[in-house]
């Protein structure tokens, strides 16, 4: 009777003391594991995290958006992403009429709505399929881009 984990189909083309401790011991001898012990040398510093205050729309779930400071336009598509429609705020001082392009990833115009009046919201891509898009808004010399993702 052979120990287990021997291997039956190759046992005569095993060399005595290749495998184990030769001869019939093809599987070799059991070994009791060693207890090792680590130990920490160094001590870490205690660092103190900083707390900041987010704005009101990373505190909302599912809100993007995208501004820039000293720049008036602000823009952002709740919720995102979105299995229907998106609600496109349109925020800012300047109330000169808005232009707006919904592009795909390959650049092509999937929906455009002209002269949309500032400090709005538009409902945008109720016709879209599932997918990632762009979303421009043009405001006299201001632009600002923001990408929405469409699940089914």
């Amino acid at each position: 009777m052979n120990r287990a984990g021997t291997p039956e189909n190759f046992k005569s083309f095993v060399v005595a003391g290749g495998i184990g401790t030769g001869e019939t011991n093809y599987t070799g001898s059991y070994i009791a594991p060693r207890l090792d012990t680590c130990s920490v040398l160094s001590q870490r510093s205690v660092v103190y995290p900083i707390t900041t205050i987010k704005p009101w729309r990373d505190r909302i779930h599912g809100a993007t958006s995208e501004s820039v400071l000293n720049e008036n336009l602000e823009i952002a598509a709740i919720p995102n992403p979105s299995s229907s429609i998106f609600n496109l705020t349109i925020n800012g001082n300047n109330t000169s009429p808005v232009q707006v392009r919904v592009t795909d990833i390959f650049g092509r115009i999937v929906e455009q709505y002209e002269k949309v009046s500032a400090n709005t919201i538009l409902k945008i891509g109720q016709k879209l399929n599932g997918g990632s898009y762009y979303v421009e808004v043009v405001q006299a010399d201001q632009r600002k881009f923001l990408k929405i993702i469409k699940v089914n």
